[in-house]
């Protein structure tokens, strides 16, 4: 086989045209606006990336409970400026006692010094 011939495609094979090119059908025409928000209404939908990574999270977290909530430490510890100045104190406590089941009732003094 000569060069020219290794760079033609087979005969049974239509031409790579780019995607951006390539018709779907005879058929194919533009949608309307009202179209296009009804198909995007009803196609399936990929979860967005941060449901991905919390549900990838969870399953290393059930499998790895200590290993995790250290990696998880240290990275809120390396937030700590960002989780400081976006959070008020109060939010910040709430979070940390609702994450570690931790109610009210549990911060009170054991003993009653009676």
């Amino acid at each position: 086989m000569s060069a020219p011939e290794t760079a033609q495609q087979p005969s049974n094979q239509a031409p790579e045209q780019p995607p951006a090119k390539r018709r779907l059908s005879s058929h194919s025409r533009v949608l309307t606006r009202a179209e296009l928000e009804k198909h995007r209404a009803e196609a399936p939908r990929e979860k967005p990336v941060p449901d991905k990574a919390i549900m990838g999270f969870s399953v290393v977290l059930h499998r790895r409970l200590a290993d995790t909530l250290d990696d998880l430490t240290r990275l809120l510890r390396d937030e700590r400026h960002q989780i400081t100045e976006k959070l008020s104190l109060q939010k910040r406590v709430v979070l940390a006692l609702y994450a570690l089941d931790v109610s009210l009732d549990d911060l009170r003094p054991i003993g009653d010094g009676a």
